[in-house]
Parts: structure tokens; sequence; C-alpha cells
């Protein structure tokens, strides 16, 4: 990323049932687009967030998690949004372009897992996107900032005295994506 942040780029995130990136399905999908305002400053242009009807009912983890989180997601909430076959096609519409480039914190090996093999699902296709990790980032310069760990909460705490694009509960998708967007900003700043 220092070596040259793309102008337009998005930063995604994702509440789902479970831990298992292999089983997990989504709930809650949220986008932000975002532009290179100047060095390590960006920009959200626009937002895009969306509750997702699993067609079954959360299992008992994830709702006790939501109550006490208080995320607000609930079965009743989810059985009156889309079906996620509609949400991925309101997706690509909004992502507007081939092969985007994503940031996301343990994007690679989670939310981009869940997303593929939905996409995969429906459409028979893999989802084509460039992606950057800020938890890989975080790894690589843990010594630089005396972080506990490289949970994307920690990391906001840290990056949060200089930056206020999110005061999140972080266990929403689009608070989330606000808070990611806050810590790569703190992130290459300490690069």
């Amino acid at each position: 990323m220092k070596r040259g942040v793309n102008e337009v780029f998005y930063v995604l995130d994702m509440e789902t049932t479970g831990v298992n990136a292999n089983l997990a399905d989504m709930i809650e999908i949220a986008v932000l687009k975002v532009a290179k305002e100047s060095r390590n400053r960006f920009r959200i242009l626009e937002r895009f967030d969306q509750y997702i009807n699993p067609q079954y009912p959360l299992p008992k983890s994830i709702v006790e998690f939501n109550a006490k989180n208080k995320t607000g997601i609930t079965d009743k909430l989810l059985s009156e949004a889309p079906t996620v076959d509609i949400v991925l096609g309101e997706l690509e519409n909004f992502l507007q372009k081939q092969n985007p480039f994503i940031v996301g914190h343990n994007i690679i090996s989670y939310d981009y897992k869940i997303l593929n093999r939905t996409y995969h699902k429906y459409t028979g296709m893999d989802f084509h996107c460039r992606l950057f990790d800020t938890l890989v980032l975080a790894r690589q310069y843990k010594q630089y900032h005396h972080a506990e760990s490289n949970k994307l909460e920690m990391l906001f705490r840290l990056s949060e005295k200089r930056h206020s694009k999110a005061n999140p509960n972080f266990h929403t998708a689009i608070a989330n994506c606000c808070a990611n967007l806050d810590v790569l900003e703190y992130l290459l700043d300490i690069e």
C-alpha cells in the first residue's frame, strides 16, 4: 500500500453466522468507497450497507453474541432483509468495476473466503478483486506501536487519538469499515 495507494478503493467488512470461513454465511455486508485525499489520508465517497437474510435461524452462539454486543442483528431483522443473491447484485452495482482494490482487516483469510465462496455458488465464477489486508500490515509493524494485539478494535483505540471517521460498535459491518479506514491511516503513518 505504501508503494502507491490507489486513488479510489473500497473498504469491506461483514458480519456472519459463524467463525469458520468455510461454513459461515453473510448476514451483513458493508463497503466504503474511498478516495485518496492526501498522503495517508482518505475521504469516504459512498457507503453500501446491507443486511442479508440467511434463510435459516441464526445459530444460538451468534444470537447470544449479538445480544451481548448490542449489534441489533436479530432473526426478525434478517427475515425482512433481501437474500444473498439480490445483495450480491447490489454489491456488483456499487463496486462498478472489474477487479476492484479492496481493503479489509483479516480479509484474506476470512471475509474474502466467504464472499468468494458465496459469489461462486450463485454465479459459477470467482469474485475477482485485489486485496489489501490491514491485519497483515499490523503484524509487520507491531514492534513500532505497543499494541496488545492486532485486533481491529485494539488498533482503532490506538488510532482514535488522531482520527475521527468512526466511534464504532465493533460488531456491525459499517462501523468496522470506518474503524478499519482509521486503522489504515494509522498504520500507514507508522510505516
